[in-house]
């Protein structure tokens, strides 16, 4: 990687972390068209690199929160059985 690459990689990861902090929103938002538009990726990839990139943060967030506490796990796997595992009624 060119040190230019490097250096933009570093400024796009510090305004998506500011434009995310500020709004709420997903680093999708910012991460997408920086990697379409400033260094050439085609848009699957983009959307797929970042994704990727939110799958594992979602993890290491579960995980701390996990840690100290702040997880109901009983409840949490409910919801998840309930969502993902109900047969509609006929």
């Amino acid at each position: 990687m060119q040190i230019l690459t490097i250096v933009g990689v570093i400024i796009v990861g510090l305004i998506t972390g500011t434009v995310t902090s500020l709004i709420g929103a997903s680093g999708v938002c910012v991460v997408v068209p920086a990697l379409t538009l400033f260094f050439g990726l085609n848009s699957h990839l983009a959307i797929g690199t970042s994704l990727m990139v939110d799958v594992i943060t979602s993890i290491v967030v579960a995980i701390n929160y996990f840690k100290h506490g702040n997880v109901r796990l009983q409840a949490s796997l409910w919801d998840y059985s309930w969502i993902n595992f109900r047969r509609p009624v006929r």
